[in-house]
C-alpha cells in the first residue's frame, strides 16, 4: 500500500467553524479573528495527527496492495471520503467500485471500504474532508473546540514565568465519529 497526500489545504476551516468556536469561547468582536482561526487550525491539525480523520480538504492517491483485498473490499486509509476515483494505468475503472460505511465488529468503530476487486497497478484518488460546520458531527466539533479554546485561554502561558504548560485531558474516542457517505 501506497498512500500520497497529492494537495491539502490547512488554511481552510470549515465554514461557519468561526463563527462557532467564538460562540463557544464567548468572543463577541472581531479584534481575535486571525489568533481564533489559527488556534482553530492548530486544533483541528492536532486531531488529524491522533485519529487519522481528515478534516481539511484534501486530496490523496492510494495504491492499495493485493494484501489489503479480503472479501472484494479493501479497508481505505484515510477518511472520510467525499469522492474518488480509479484509474488503472489511463484507463479509468470507476464504476467497478463504490465506497461503503462498515462497522468494525470489534471495536464497533466505523470506517470506510473500496468495494470492488484487486486489479495490478490500482490508482484510487480520494478526496477526503470536510467543507462545513454542519457536517461535523457533536462529538467531533465538541474535542475541535475544546482545544482551540484551551489555547485561546493559556495564549500568554509563554510569557508568564514559573508556569508549566499542560495539555488538556480531551480524551479521544474514535466511536463518537460517523462518516456521512
Amino acid at each position: 500500500m501506497s498512500v500520497k497526500i497529492i494537495t491539502t489545504d490547512t488554511a481552510a476551516l470549515p465554514d461557519g467553524l468561526l463563527a462557532q468556536a467564538k460562540q463557544h469561547m464567548r468572543v463577541v468582536d472581531s479584534d481575535d479573528d486571525a489568533l481564533i482561526t489559527s488556534l482553530l487550525a492548530r486544533s483541528i491539525s492536532n486531531f488529524q495527527n491522533r485519529n487519522d480523520v481528515m478534516l481539511n480538504p484534501t486530496m490523496v492517491l492510494w495504491r492499495p496492495a493485493a494484501l489489503e483485498f479480503n472479501d472484494g473490499a479493501a479497508t481505505i486509509p484515510v477518511i472520510p471520503v467525499k469522492t474518488f476515483s480509479a484509474a488503472v494505468g489511463a484507463s479509468d475503472v470507476t464504476a467497478n467500485y463504490s465506497v461503503e460505511l462498515k462497522w468494525n465488529s470489534i471495536t464497533g468503530v466505523p470506517i470506510q471500504v473500496l468495494r470492488g476487486a484487486f486489479v495490478d497497478n490500482l490508482a484510487v484518488t480520494l478526496t477526503v474532508g470536510m467543507v462545513n460546520v454542519g457536517e461535523l458531527t457533536a462529538g467531533l466539533l465538541d474535542i475541535v473546540l475544546r482545544y482551540a479554546a484551551h489555547l485561546y485561554e493559556h495564549r500568554e502561558i509563554f510569557v508568564i514565568g514559573g508556569r508549566g504548560y499542560t495539555e488538556p485531558d480531551l480524551r479521544i474516542d474514535a466511536t463518537f465519529w460517523v462518516p456521512r457517505v
